[in-house]
């Protein structure tokens, strides 16, 4: 009984949670999203759980959810009739903390959420004909006519077994499980993949076997599509396709996706008109990218936008002769070339569109040398960050991985190695910038800007100005500089000298200067500029030595264990510091400290305490 309380308390707070809702309107295609949130807005999503001693479902406490079901104990079956439904499980064992009933889907039904059997149980079997829009499955799947999939991880084998009906796939993650493939198609009038992600490891990832028709418009193939029988019709209008396809090359028609398979990925009598490859066949036209490598459509929607690009670029493809084409260069194009003569283009949001002949067509990118901030806040040559451009040791990066949030793309200028740039000679019409700084060379001048600085391992900042509502990270030398930004990481990733930072004003507008005990960080003859009014912190791993008298910022000296679980003691060397809290740090070479706070006696070592 007590843990079905538990159960009870936990559904109601999940209930009043807003998490689910933006999880489903990510995930699920718009649709899908949109009924989830109405369901859920409505109170009609019916969550089931597994009474605590029999194992059996059982309704709602609260009587939530408008769903009918019914359950038939002899073969162990949950039928969802009608409505939206999660199956809830709390349990404390984590081997059995899964649903273990095999689950029908009835075509009014929808299965939000749930957790299906474990890698230890992956005896039961789902069979849909209704929507699937969530959930981790771990045994069989079975799609029968009308089916969809919208979202969810499967992990066991998903079955298509409708003779004479439709199946649609809009989304979800199809996992390989022991040696089935992540998608068996057994029999179907047509199967439509507009989504997903498909990870076959040892055969397939669609392993097609008696289906009328498959249709592809979109999802990402990471190992082949597979008809043993040759007998299905394949058409593919787009999708990421990253081995061979194993059909009937009289069946099967290309109109677009991305191939990048280094072998010929179709077979040869395969009828290709459209779509883009990174290896030749005969009768395709080749696209010389060298100069502004491009990104690739893999999805696109009827009215020709791109729903998703390639998160890799090409200098090379391959493409249809006397199509149009749509591709996304990394730098500005000054022209698109074939032969002797130049193609018209139209750009739009960083892609261009034109119709290729039978002659190979040439890429060529707008030179840009140094370095000039146009009144947008970008470089130029890059129309208001929307290209990459390249210049006199540097590069820009409109959509460059962030130095610690990765999952965001940030526009970036890359400073390059041995390369040297003085900001206070760079033309900048903007003031303030709109792009972050990733610098391994040396660089210097008055910057202001709108992100983050990066001064990478090895890279120098030396007699600067910098200002930045968000933070600097160091992992190289910076000296002689004013640093305003939010925060200051010093010794970010593990660069093989210390990172110092050294007489140099820390000016942190926000919550704490940080020194990395994992890399032995330094602060060196630090100081406060006149008039700071910043309440900061030092927060000491490393060394702070030689601190001068106008440092206001109190310091942290802490011991305790790094990030790669080694103990560490911080060091307060020399200098003068206005607060000092000490717990198992060393404070050497008599600094003066205004305010000494310590933990215990002994944490007093060395230090001249005095007043104001």
């Amino acid at each position: 009984m007590q843990k079905r309380l538990i159960s009870m308390v936990l559904a109601l707070s999940m209930a009043q949670s807003a998490m689910p809702l933006p999880a489903l309107a990510q995930s699920a295609p718009p649709d899908t999203a949109s009924a989830a949130a109405l369901a859920e807005e409505n109170g009609d999503v019916t969550d089931i759980f597994p009474d605590d001693w029999s194992g059996k479902p059982a309704g709602d406490p609260f009587g939530g959810g408008k769903g009918s079901w019914s359950y038939d104990e002899t073969s162990n079956t949950l039928t969802l009739k009608d409505g939206t439904f999660r199956l809830r499980n709390y349990g404390y064992d984590s081997y059995n903390n899964c649903i273990q009933w095999n689950v029908k889907i009835e075509p009014g039904a929808t299965l939000q959420e749930a957790r299906i059997g474990s890698e230890y149980h992956n005896g039961y079997t789902v069979t849909n004909a209704g929507t699937i829009s969530g959930g981790t499955f771990y045994g069989k799947v079975i799609c029968e006519a009308g089916a969809v999939i919208s979202g969810g991880t499967f992990k066991g084998n998903a079955i298509v077994n409708a003779a004479g009906g439709e199946v649609t796939i809009e989304g979800g993650t199809f996992e390989e499980g022991s040696y089935t493939s992540g998608v068996t198609v057994k029999a179907a009038g047509t199967l439509t993949i507009n989504g997903g992600t498909f990870k076959g490891k040892y055969t397939c990832s669609v392993d097609i076997n008696n289906c009328e028709k498959i249709v592809i418009n979109g999802g990402s193939f990471e190992t082949s599509l597979t008809d043993l029988e040759r007998t299905t019709e394949i058409i593919i209008n787009g999708g990421l396709f990253n081995e061979k396809l194993y059909v009937a090359g009289d069946k099967c028609t290309v109109n677009g996706g991305l191939f990048t398979t280094e072998d010929d990925p179709l077979p040869e009598d395969a009828t290709v008109n459209g779509g883009y490859f990174v290896t030749d066949r005969d009768g395709l036209v080749a696209i010389d990218a060298a100069s502004a490598p491009v990104y690739a459509p893999v999805a696109v929607a009827a009215d020709g936008t791109v729903n998703e690009w390639s998160a890799d670029a090409y200098s090379t493809l391959y493409v249809a002769p006397n199509t149009s084409v749509t591709l996304k260069p990394t730098c500005k194009l000054e022209s698109v070339s074939s032969g002797d003569n130049e193609l018209n283009y139209t750009a739009k949001d960083g892609a261009v569109s034109f119709t290729v002949g039978t002659e190979a067509v040439q890429f060529n990118s707008v030179t840009v040398g140094e370095l000039v901030i146009e009144a947008n806040g970008f470089p130029k040559g890059t129309d208001g960050g929307v290209y990459g451009a390249k210049g006199n040791g540097w590069s820009f990066e409109p959509n460059h991985k962030h130095a610690e949030l990765f999952t965001n793309d940030v526009p970036t200028l890359t400073i390059e190695k041995d390369a040297v740039l003085d900001f206070d000679e760079v033309k900048n019409n903007a003031g303030t910038v709109k792009f972050a700084v990733e610098n391994y060379g040396t660089f210097s001048g008055t910057l202001n800007s709108t992100r983050y600085v990066y001064n990478r391992e090895g890279g120098v900042i030396t007699d600067a100005k910098l200002n930045s509502p968000q933070s600097l990270y160091n992992d190289g030398l910076v000296e002689d500089s004013v640093l305003c930004f939010n925060y200051i990481g010093n010794g970010w990733r593990d660069p093989a000298q210390p990172a110092t930072i050294r007489n140099s004003a820390l000016d942190v507008t926000g919550y704490s200067v940080v020194n990395m005990a994992s890399n032995k960080a330094v602060l060196d003859g630090c100081y406060n500029s006149a008039g700071y009014t910043g309440t900061a912190v030092i927060q000491n791993g490393g060394t702070v030595e030689n601190s001068q008298n106008t440092l206001k910022l109190p310091v942290e000296n802490t011991a305790g264990y790094d990030g790669n679980a080694e103990p560490y003691q911080p060091i307060i060397d020399g200098g003068e510091c206005t607060v000092v809290y000490n717990e198992g740090g060393i404070i050497q070479n008599n600094p003066i400290i205004h305010a000494l706070v310590a933990k215990d006696t002994e944490d007093l070592n060395g230090a001249t305490v005095t007043t104001p």
